[in-house]
Protein backbone atom coordinates (compact mmCIF):
# COMPACT_ATOMS: atom_id res chain seq x y z
CA UNK A 1 0.00 0.00 0.00
CA UNK A 2 1.41 3.38 -0.94
CA UNK A 3 1.94 6.22 1.49
CA UNK A 4 -0.72 8.90 1.85
CA UNK A 5 0.17 12.57 1.41
CA UNK A 6 -2.15 15.38 2.53
CA UNK A 7 -1.67 18.64 0.63
CA UNK A 8 -3.20 21.68 2.39
CA UNK A 9 -2.93 24.58 -0.04
CA UNK A 10 -5.42 27.31 -0.97
CA UNK A 11 -3.70 28.27 -4.26
CA UNK A 12 -5.07 26.00 -6.98
CA UNK A 13 -1.87 25.93 -9.08
CA UNK A 14 0.38 25.21 -6.11
CA UNK A 15 -2.02 22.52 -4.86
CA UNK A 16 -2.09 20.85 -8.29
CA UNK A 17 1.71 20.91 -8.58
CA UNK A 18 2.18 19.41 -5.10
CA UNK A 19 -0.39 16.71 -5.86
CA UNK A 20 1.22 15.97 -9.23
CA UNK A 21 4.67 15.63 -7.66
CA UNK A 22 3.38 13.22 -5.01
CA UNK A 23 1.47 11.20 -7.60
CA UNK A 24 4.60 11.02 -9.78
CA UNK A 25 6.19 9.25 -6.81
CA UNK A 26 3.29 6.77 -6.89
CA UNK A 27 1.92 8.12 -3.61
CA UNK A 28 -1.74 8.43 -2.74
CA UNK A 29 -2.84 12.06 -2.37
CA UNK A 30 -5.68 13.88 -0.68
CA UNK A 31 -5.97 17.66 -0.83
CA UNK A 32 -7.62 20.47 1.09
CA UNK A 33 -8.04 24.18 0.39
CA UNK A 34 -8.05 25.21 4.06
CA UNK A 35 -6.60 24.10 7.38
CA UNK A 36 -10.08 23.30 8.64
CA UNK A 37 -10.74 21.04 5.64
CA UNK A 38 -7.34 19.38 6.10
CA UNK A 39 -8.02 18.67 9.77
CA UNK A 40 -11.39 17.21 8.81
CA UNK A 41 -9.72 14.88 6.28
CA UNK A 42 -7.22 13.78 8.95
CA UNK A 43 -10.14 12.74 11.19
CA UNK A 44 -11.16 10.25 8.49
CA UNK A 45 -7.70 8.98 7.57
CA UNK A 46 -4.22 9.70 8.93
CA UNK A 47 -1.73 10.77 6.27
CA UNK A 48 1.90 9.68 6.33
CA UNK A 49 3.10 13.22 5.61
CA UNK A 50 1.51 16.66 5.25
CA UNK A 51 2.41 19.58 2.99
CA UNK A 52 0.97 22.60 4.81
CA UNK A 53 0.71 26.09 3.39
CA UNK A 54 1.34 28.60 6.16
CA UNK A 55 -0.92 31.38 4.87
CA UNK A 56 -4.40 29.99 4.50
CA UNK A 57 -7.85 31.55 4.65
CA UNK A 58 -9.33 31.11 8.12
CA UNK A 59 -7.02 29.10 10.35
CA UNK A 60 -3.33 29.49 9.52
CA UNK A 61 -1.10 26.55 8.74
CA UNK A 62 0.88 27.29 11.91
CA UNK A 63 -2.27 27.09 14.05
CA UNK A 64 -3.26 23.81 12.38
CA UNK A 65 0.27 22.50 13.02
CA UNK A 66 -0.05 23.35 16.73
CA UNK A 67 -3.30 21.34 16.88
CA UNK A 68 -1.62 18.40 15.13
CA UNK A 69 1.30 18.52 17.59
CA UNK A 70 -1.08 18.53 20.57
CA UNK A 71 -2.82 15.33 19.40
CA UNK A 72 -1.10 12.01 20.18
CA UNK A 73 -2.48 10.50 16.95
CA UNK A 74 -0.96 13.17 14.70
CA UNK A 75 2.05 14.59 16.54
CA UNK A 76 4.51 12.26 14.79
CA UNK A 77 3.38 13.03 11.23
CA UNK A 78 6.11 14.98 9.38
CA UNK A 79 4.68 18.34 8.29
CA UNK A 80 6.44 20.30 5.54
CA UNK A 81 5.75 24.04 5.74
CA UNK A 82 5.07 25.75 2.43
CA UNK A 83 5.10 29.53 2.11
CA UNK A 84 5.80 32.32 -0.33
CA UNK A 85 8.19 33.90 2.18
CA UNK A 86 11.85 33.30 1.50
CA UNK A 87 13.12 35.12 4.58
CA UNK A 88 15.69 32.99 6.40
CA UNK A 89 14.28 34.16 9.75
CA UNK A 90 10.86 32.68 8.92
CA UNK A 91 12.44 29.40 7.80
CA UNK A 92 14.35 29.16 11.09
CA UNK A 93 11.21 30.05 13.07
CA UNK A 94 9.14 27.36 11.36
CA UNK A 95 11.80 24.70 11.76
CA UNK A 96 12.22 25.61 15.44
CA UNK A 97 8.46 25.13 15.91
CA UNK A 98 8.88 21.53 14.80
CA UNK A 99 7.99 21.57 11.11
CA UNK A 100 9.90 18.78 9.37
CA UNK A 101 11.04 20.99 6.49
CA UNK A 102 10.35 24.27 4.73
CA UNK A 103 9.74 24.92 1.03
CA UNK A 104 9.43 28.40 -0.44
CA UNK A 105 6.93 29.06 -3.22
CA UNK A 106 7.05 29.06 -6.10
CA UNK A 107 8.68 25.72 -5.52
CA UNK A 108 10.68 23.67 -7.90
CA UNK A 109 9.67 20.10 -8.67
CA UNK A 110 13.00 18.73 -7.40
CA UNK A 111 12.77 20.60 -4.07
CA UNK A 112 9.29 19.25 -3.42
CA UNK A 113 10.28 15.74 -4.48
CA UNK A 114 13.31 15.77 -2.18
CA UNK A 115 11.33 17.08 0.81
CA UNK A 116 8.66 14.41 0.37
CA UNK A 117 11.27 11.65 0.06
CA UNK A 118 13.08 12.82 3.20
CA UNK A 119 9.83 13.03 5.16
CA UNK A 120 8.85 9.51 4.12
CA UNK A 121 12.35 8.21 4.95
CA UNK A 122 12.12 9.77 8.43
CA UNK A 123 8.93 7.79 9.11
CA UNK A 124 10.68 4.47 8.42
CA UNK A 125 13.60 5.17 10.78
Amino acid sequence: MSSLVLVVEDDQRSRKLACDVARSMELEVIAAESAEEGLSLIEKRLPDIILMDIRLPGMSGQDAFRLLNADSRTCKIPVIAVTASTLPIQKNELLSQGFFDFIAKPYRFIDLLTAIEQALDSKSE
